[in-house]
């Protein structure tokens, strides 16, 4: 499995990378303790090797090598180093504080089997799709076979659900076991996160279909949502007339993209049964995000290029007008099943408070699924969620003390 993730910046998300490569597993016996050590020393700056592995030892020690191998982080952050520091010095804050929602990057060390790849270090964020350039780049020049289920996913806001003290990777083969099964149930369709909120500012700007034709030929552009005038349209309206906002008013433009979503997830909800069930009425992540999306990699290929991104449009709002053409190609997770949402609506917004008898994950206190990645509101969310993403950290064994992971 290859796991790719970006990280927030502005209003939406910021990016990176990290390349990792076969040449010393194919010339070392990492079962020998002398060469785990070696391996977890192995650190290469500037697009080179780089594994950041703390706890591979002992875990290649009980597990299969292949599983192991078979899981690549890539991250797409334009910030490297000096300029990690930089901020550190001006601002004389601990490195924990530069990023509050720095964690998926910091933590992805401390777990079994990871590699690492890094994607835009010292580069220009030009706009949320310019990350997508990164992963086409990485997807069809690295070493990453067609059929390898393949992770995209936001940083700052995402956690891994798996404790850095268990050696059992069964979540990370459930979790390939699902993709590929969605691959083959859907006919390569990728899996999307869902969220039980709709929806980014520029998709207010437009109908369902003003983006995509029926044919997947792109008719306009979404403008990047958050900044300058895309904000939420009748916001901006509101603003404008002087005008107090009332409930009422809130989804006047959202409504449209709502509807659609919500008829294709309670169709997904009333097909559940056994256990499968449990929750169901609960169950509110009906709208698609781009925070993280999983598929095989010959599907993420196909996906990206008929989104056909420019980089400073907002790619949630040209999915979600393809899913609106294309509602086949694309499956939500709705159901919470590999990517666990925590609620950006609540107060307080945690979804996930209790560990599984084994310590080794967390449990979704509704539907009691066990999703291997966690997502959390974004980074200016309430102080709230932000305590509830570091305490769910804590839980899954995280040092939150420990400096910038670069």
């Amino acid at each position: 499995m290859n796991l790719f993730l970006s990280t927030p910046s502005a209003n939406r998300q910021h990016k990176t990378r990290i390349h990792s490569s076969r040449q010393h597993r194919q010339h070392q016996n990492w079962t020998n303790p002398k060469n785990l050590l070696k391996l977890s020393a192995l650190v290469a700056t500037g697009g080179q090797t780089l594994y950041l592995t703390t706890n591979v030892g002992k875990n290649l020690n009980s597990q299969n090598n292949t599983d192991l191998t078979d899981l690549n982080l890539l991250i797409y952050e334009t910030d490297g180093p000096k300029q990690i520091q930089a901020k550190l010095d001006s601002k004389s804050r601990k490195p924990s504080e530069v990023h509050p929602h720095f964690r998926l990057l910091q933590t992805a060390k401390e777990l079994p089997g990871i590699r690492v790849r890094h994607l835009g270090e010292n580069s220009i964020f030009a706009g949320f799709s310019t990350k997508w350039q990164w992963v086409m780049e990485e997807l069809k020049s690295r070493d990453i076979r067609d059929d390898d289920p393949v992770v995209v996913a936001d940083n700052r806001d995402v956690l891994i659900n798996l404790h850095t003290a268990s050696t059992d990777l069964t979540p990370i083969r459930r979790f390939k076991d699902k993709i590929n099964q969605v691959s083959d149930d859907h006919q390569g369709a990728p899996m999307v996160s869902g969220e039980p909120g709709c929806c980014v500012g520029s998709l207010t700007f437009a109908q369902p279909g003003g983006y995509i034709n029926r044919v997947g030929q792109r008719t306009g552009r979404a403008c990047p949502s958050g900044q300058g005038d895309c904000q939420w349209k009748y916001v901006s309206e509101a603003r404008a007339a002087g005008k107090i906002l009332e409930e009422k008013d809130l989804h006047v433009y959202a409504r449209p993209w709502m509807s659609f979503q919500e008829v294709i997830a309670q169709d997904t909800i009333a097909k559940l049964s056994g256990k499968d069930a449990i929750g169901a009425d609960k169950m509110d992540s009906f709208y698609l995000n781009m925070g993280l999306i999983a598929g095989r990699k010959r599907d993420l290929i196909a996906f990206i290029e008929a989104l056909d991104l420019n980089p400073e449009e907002d790619d949630q709002a040209v999915a979600t007008d393809y899913y609106f053409r294309f509602p086949r190609k694309i499956v939500v997770d709705v159901t919470g099943d590999v990517f666990g949402n925590n609620d950006w609506k609540s107060e307080e917004g945690c979804k996930f408070h209790n560990l599984t008898d084994d310590s080794s994950q967390l449990i979704q206190e509704d539907t009691a699924r066990l999703p291997l990645f966690l997502h959390y509101p974004g980074f200016n969310s309430r102080p709230e969620h932000k305590k509830c993403l570091e305490r769910n950290a804590q839980q899954l064994g995280h040092d939150l003390s420990a400096t910038m992971p670069f």
